[in-house]
């Protein structure tokens, strides 16, 4: 049997429910969510998907966040929550540091991932290459699999040639002519 969890705001019992392919954890009368580790960078992922390849979580860097003691209860183990600033969004996230679990009040998993968004689109073409040239890298020395690692070079890749296509419309339409007219021989 599994563990009941409650929620952090309210104490009701978290309700289990399958969004975006992930088994998340909601509050029935806050909408709060509930994610365990590892969940709320996959559902940031499937909300936007050129996100995935960003290597951002909340404990990549434990000294670029300040973790503030709350009152409220981890649903998972029932450790003090910390409450932060998620990134560089203005939401402030409550974090377990024991389980690393994460709860979002309402509405906030759109907001992370639209500041988020906003944040990788506004990137220079200069840092799109490099993360190019990174995941490349990581392609070789396999810092996770194999599958992950592709899916990330393809993301910033597809990033790139999209920004390269929205500035140079001309010359796109010229290589895809010089392509379709020169023989496969």
């Amino acid at each position: 049997m599994q563990q009941q969890l409650h929620c952090p705001r309210d104490g009701n019992a978290l309700a289990p429910v399958q969004d975006m392919g992930l088994d998340l954890d909601t509050c029935p009368d806050c909408k709060g969510i509930w994610f365990d580790l590892g969940e709320l960078r996959r559902a940031e992922d499937l909300v936007e998907g050129d996100l995935h390849w960003l290597e951002f979580t909340l404990w990549h860097d434990e000294e670029a966040f300040e973790l503030t003691p709350t009152p409220l209860a981890c649903p998972r183990c029932g450790e003090r929550l910390g409450s932060m600033l998620y990134h560089n969004t203005g939401v402030v996230v409550h974090s377990c540091p024991a389980c690393e679990g994460t709860w979002l009040d309402h509405g906030d998993l759109e907001l992370i991932v639209r500041q988020l968004a906003d944040e990788l689109h506004a990137l220079p073409t200069s840092s799109l290459v490099a993360a190019s040239v990174r995941e490349a890298a990581q392609l070789i020395t396999r810092r996770a699999t194999l599958a992950a690692e592709w899916g990330d070079l393809r993301g910033v890749l597809g990033l790139l040639a999209r920004r390269f296509g929205a500035r140079h419309q001309g010359l796109l339409a010229r290589l895809a002519q010089v392509v379709r007219e020169t023989p496969l021989s």
